[in-house]
């Protein structure tokens, strides 16, 4: 009751409305990205510069010859810009597109540990970016807190 004894009628706040189309979207690449990135974090983290960053040579020309870590990189790598790429064009992602954001966003040889933080941050930034876009619920998904998937249409 409000203070002349009436019924006070309270409105749904914003982050209990489902969310639309593009913010599902957002929210689905999104996740992606941040998955993605933990683990190529984890991995920068424990492996050493020239299998990982570097790009272990004979894996890149024999995929089958690189370590259980590098593979994992690789994939990761494919899913974070295949996130990134797909909800930026919605359209298929052509060769050059990808090699564009290889160098863009991870690790090449020749970078120096400087440049290598840099793209890190570039890759935590562009995340934390398409899930600014979901809205209320990205900001809990930028704190990597469970979102209701049943509130998503």
């Amino acid at each position: 009751l409000d203070t002349n004894g009436k019924p006070m009628i309270s409105k749904p706040s914003v982050a209990d409305k489902p969310l639309n189309e593009s913010q599902a979207n957002a929210l689905m690449y999104g996740k992606r990205m941040q998955t993605a990135n933990k683990i190529l974090e984890n991995l920068e983290a424990k492996n050493d510069t020239w299998d990982i960053k570097g790009g272990n040579l004979l894996a890149r020309v024999i995929p089958k010859a690189g370590s259980e870590d590098f593979k994992k990189y690789e994939q990761a790598k494919r899913n974070f810009v295949n996130a990134v790429l797909r909800k930026e064009s919605g359209a298929a992602i052509g060769k050059d597109e990808f090699e564009s954001a290889d160098k863009q966003y991870f690790p090449q040889i020749g970078d120096s540990e400087a440049v290598i933080k840099q793209k890190a941050a570039n890759r935590r930034q562009v995340t934390n970016t398409m899930l600014s876009n979901v809205g209320p619920k990205g900001e809990a998904a930028k704190k990597d807190k469970p979102v209701k998937t049943n509130d998503l249409f």
